[in-house]
Order: C-alpha cells, then structure tokens, then sequence
C-alpha cells in the first residue's frame, strides 16, 4: 500500500494513515529515502457493525489523536477508546 503510493505521488512518506478499520494497529512498509514508512490503521469510530461481524472483523470503537512536528516527526500518540 505505502510502496504503490511512493511510486503514484513520487515522493517519500512518512505516514500513511488508513481510517475506518476494525482494529488498530501500526506496520513498518515501503522504504524511503529516509527510512521506512509507518502505516497506521485507525479504528472505527462506531466499532463493528453487522456486516463486520458477518465477515469475522472485531473491534472496539476508537480514535487516535497524534501530535507532528516538522523537522522532527510524531511526538507523540493518545490512543482514545471510545
């Protein structure tokens, strides 16, 4: 996901956020220049729904608030469940 997007925009990324997914989680994909870049997969803010649970998906409503800094890059990340 994070590679075809190097290669679409032409440019290194160093976050990739996904929203609307049944469970949170951060993967290490696609190298940059710099290093590699974080995917972030946020969870739904309504959790599961009945076609969710219809296809096995689990989850509990969330968000995720984060703080980015120019030069320096995430300081930090607050996790909300919802």
């Amino acid at each position: 996901m994070a590679k075809q997007a190097i290669l679409q925009y032409g440019a290194p990324i160093d976050f990739m956020i996904c929203g609307h997914r049944h469970k949170e989680q951060e993967i290490i994909s696609g190298l940059t220049d710099d290093g590699h870049t974080v995917v972030i997969r946020l969870p739904s803010i309504c959790g599961v729904d009945a076609f969710a649970l219809s296809q096995g998906y689990n989850g509990r409503p969330g968000a995720l608030a984060m703080v980015i800094e120019a030069g320096y890059g995430r300081r930090c990340t607050y996790p909300i469940k919802l």
